[in-house]
């Protein structure tokens, strides 16, 4: 996440089945489980998968529908432009030029909305091993103090 100055404040990192959410400013992260730490960051429940559907906007050809449960909305180009599954709501905003990349998503599902922008997306690259040497300069909260954080409260 950036502010808007443009600079990151929040990471979302993910090694394996472990994940991280780190607030750059406040030097202090959170660590659980991907599925758990990728809730609480946007308040509901998504898998792997769908994950990757929703930053590549690939939901299968048109007719198909991969993934249990989800209604996917094509525009004129075929694009999933927008899809909504048990409460849960994505439109795509904007696309990266030259295809169906979803470049800024707008999001909904209680108890939270709001909007992701990409600033870039990288497919079929070597995968690097993840730095987490920010577990040694900052400091490990609770869910509940990092979520005091994120309102402001702390």
């Amino acid at each position: 996440m950036i502010d808007p100055l443009g600079r990151a404040v929040l990471q979302f990192l993910v090694e394996g089945e472990e994940a991280y959410l780190v607030l750059l400013s406040k030097k202090v992260y959170a660590r659980g489980g991907r599925s758990e730490v990728l809730e609480r960051l946007l308040g509901f429940p998504l898998d792997l998968d769908e994950i990757v559907a929703l930053l590549t906007g690939r939901w299968g050809g048109e007719g198909e529908n991969p993934l249990t449960g989800w209604t996917i909305e094509r525009d004129g180009r075929g694009r999933a432009a927008a899809g909504r599954r048990e409460g849960f709501g994505f439109a795509v905003l904007d696309f990266f030029p030259g295809g169906g990349v979803p470049r800024r998503l707008a999001f909904q599902g209680a108890p939270s909305e709001g909007t992701v922008t990409l600033l870039s997306l990288a497919f079929d690259r070597p995968v690097a091993p993840l730095n987490l040497g920010f577990r040694d300069r900052f400091r490990a909260l609770s869910w509940e103090d990092i979520e005091r954080l994120l309102r402001d409260e702390g």
